[in-house]
């Protein structure tokens, strides 16, 4: 995916993330040594602190949502964060994004489902919201933490980010 924040232009391969993302991205890149559930246990105590900003999301131009998110992923691929199957419908090679966006509901609605994201199961649950689509454009409303971009972090700014069909040619 191409990403465009004003001036500048970045390439997604994988997913690029809103939210509570940002902050749990931002804490790994800290460490020196991760282990098996550093990603987990990292997302569970960013969740605690975590204050849902405000966004508006555009879908192929029409608006689709408005209001406080905890997450939002932009997909290409389905896994991010050692194997947490946020966009467990997506593929690589259809020219569309599959957007997940966890609205913002209290943490203890939350948690039931977070074991859920290994398996895709948190798309089913009422506060989550999914659709495909070609193009994404995020608009921040207020403050919200970096975004983040197969792990890297960006400013949370006004973001566009568009499928290119066939810009990746992998070779196996």
């Amino acid at each position: 995916m191409r990403l465009t924040q004003g001036e500048a232009t970045r390439w997604v391969v994988n997913i690029a993330s809103v939210g509570v993302s940002g902050m749990v991205a931002a804490e790994v890149n800290k460490l020196d040594r991760r282990w098996a559930g550093t990603y987990l246990w990292t997302a569970l105590k960013s969740l605690a602190r975590y204050r849902p900003g405000q966004v508006r999301v555009f879908l192929d131009g029409e608006l689709w949502y408005e209001g406080g998110v905890v997450l939002m992923a932009i997909a290409n691929g389905t896994v991010f964060a050692r194997g947490m199957r946020i966009a467990p419908h997506a593929l690589a090679d259809d020219g569309l994004a599959d957007v997940v966006l966890v609205q913002d509901v209290p943490v203890r609605q939350i948690l039931p489902y977070v074991p859920r994201l290994y398996n895709g199961g948190h798309l089913k649950a009422p506060f989550v919201r999914w659709q495909r689509a070609a193009r994404v454009r995020v608009e921040p409303v207020g403050e919200l933490p970096p975004f983040e971009l197969d792990g890297e972090l960006t400013d949370p700014q006004t973001a566009e980010y568009e499928v290119i069909s066939g810009a990746l040619q992998v070779v196996y």
